[in-house]
């Protein structure tokens, strides 16, 4: 049952994610700072020639590697819109009798892979943007 394994994890990933964000006073103001000054960066990227980039590790030169792209909120409520629905596909596949034939494991998987996918890159961005707000304060505290 590896979608409940996974399901678990994530949702353990989350109560980690949450208790990271109340013990850091003032992460969301710090993580909306950071993606006013992404948009700005990415705004302007696409808007000028091609420059090299040497935090990039995909080899594309025309944005900088990483963005925080959305606000705290935001990336914590699409978190939670893709756990609801990745435990209502694991749910599903288990009420499923696979003697009918009616939802085979490999059209779960079909299924529920891509969300699993984007649940766990929303996990590393929003993990990410928490990381850089934690640096931003601390060097906005070292600059006073």
């Amino acid at each position: 049952r590896a979608g409940f394994y996974l399901l678990s994890e994530l949702k353990e990933l989350r109560g980690i994610i949450n208790d990271w964000t109340a013990t850091f006073p003032g992460v969301g103001g710090a993580v909306e700072e950071l993606a006013k000054f992404g948009q700005a960066e990415k705004n302007k990227a696409s808007h000028s020639l091609p420059r090299q980039n040497i935090g990039n590790l995909d080899g594309d030169v025309s944005t900088p590697a990483f963005f925080v792209t959305d606000e705290l909120e935001n990336q914590l409520d699409n978190l939670d819109a893709l756990l609801v629905s990745l435990t209502t596909k694991v749910a599903a596949y288990d009420t499923v009798d696979e003697k009918t034939g009616a939802f085979t494991f490999d059209q779960w998987i079909m299924n529920a892979r891509p969300l699993a996918a984007r649940a766990l890159d929303v996990v590393l961005q929003l993990v990410d943007s928490l990381i850089d707000a934690q640096l931003f304060r601390f060097l906005a505290s070292l600059r006073t």
